[in-house]
C-alpha cells in the first residue's frame, strides 16, 4: 500500500469498504463531481486537488491524522493591519494570497494559547489579518490531536518575513522555558516528516520562527523552550530535541523521550 501511495504522483488515494481503516482522507472539500467512486475499492483524486487534503495512513511512520477545522476558523473580510493595508490589500483583495508554487519550508512556532479558534480570532480581529497564520496546530489535549487551521494553498504573512513561502506549524502552549509534553513533540515531528515527504523538503528547510525572523533583523524567543535569552535560541534545546525525535521518525524507530 505504501508503494501504491507513492506511485500516484500527487494524487490522493481513498480506500473504501474493508480498506477504510488503512487509509482515510478528510473529504470536506471534495466536490462530488471531482470524484468517480463507482463500485471500485478506491477513489483517485486528481493531483490539483491534493493541496486541500491530508492523506491519513495510521501506523505508517511520518503520516499522521490531521483534523480539518478550517471551516471553524474566523475570517476577517475587512483586514485592518497597517502592513496589510499599506502594502498588500491592493492585490490580495481582503484575503491571504494563494501559492503559485509548493511550500519551500516549514516554520515551527509556539502559540502561547491552547485554543486555535481564540487565537484565530485574535489574529483576525485584534491584529487585523484576514485569517489565522497557522496552517497546522499541534495541541496538548489528550492524544495531542493535530488540527488543520489554514489550507496549505494559502501563503500567509508570518515569520516576520512578509508573505512566507513556508508552512506554519503552531505548538500549543507557552514553550519559552518549558519543553512541550513528549507526546506533543512526537506528534509534531511526525507531522513534519509527513510534510517533508509530501513536499519533498529536507531537514535544512525546517526551522524555528526565531531563525526565520533573524533574517529580517527581528529577535523573538518563539518557538522557545529552555532558552536563557532569545539570542541563545539558534543553539537552544528546542532544536536538539526536535532533530533527535525527527531522525527517529525518518529512521522508522521509536523515540525514547527526553
Amino acid at each position: 500500500m505504501e508503494k501504491l501511495l507513492k506511485s500516484l504522483d500527487g494524487g490522493v488515494l481513498i480506500l473504501k469498504g474493508e480498506h477504510e481503516s488503512i487509509v482515510r482522507a478528510n473529504p470536506l472539500r471534495i466536490r462530488e463531481q471531482d470524484t468517480d467512486t463507482g463500485d471500485a475499492d478506491f477513489v483517485l483524486l486528481t493531483p490539483n486537488l491534493r493541496a486541500d487534503f491530508e492523506v491519513l495512513a495510521q501506523d505508517t511512520p511520518g503520516r499522521v491524522e490531521v483534523i480539518d477545522i478550517t471551516d471553524q476558523m474566523p475570517h476577517n473580510t475587512n483586514p485592518t493591519h497597517p502592513a496589510y493595508v499599506k502594502y498588500l490589500k491592493k492585490t490580495w483583495v481582503n484575503e491571504w494570497p494563494t501559492r503559485s508554487a509548493p511550500p519551500t519550508g516549514i516554520t515551527i512556532h509556539h502559540t502561547l494559547s491552547h485554543s486555535p479558534t481564540n487565537t484565530a480570532k485574535y489574529i483576525c480581529f485584534t491584529k487585523g489579518y484576514p485569517r489565522t497564520q497557522y496552517h497546522y496546530w499541534v495541541s496538548q489535549e489528550t492524544g495531542c490531536p493535530i488540527y488543520l487551521c489554514l489550507s496549505p494553498t494559502y501563503a500567509p504573512y508570518h515569520d516576520h518575513c512578509g508573505v512566507s513561502p513556508n508552512l506554519s506549524i503552531g505548538m500549543a502552549g507557552h514553550l519559552g522555558y518549558n519543553r512541550p509534553p513528549e507526546e506533543q513533540l512526537w506528534a509534531m515531528v511526525r507531522l513534519v516528516a509527513h510534510l517533508m515527504d509530501r513536499y519533498s523538503l529536507t531537514t535544512d528547510q525546517v526551522d524555528g520562527h526565531h531563525e526565520r525572523a533573524l533574517l529580517s533583523g527581528v529577535d523573538t524567543e518563539c518557538p522557545g523552550w529552555l532558552a536563557d535569552t532569545p539570542a541563545t535560541l539558534p543553539s537552544g534545546v528546542w532544536k536538539r530535541d526536535f532533530c533527535i525525535a525527527l531522525q527517529c521518525v525518518l529512521d522508522g524507530k521509536p523515540w525514547g523521550g527526553y
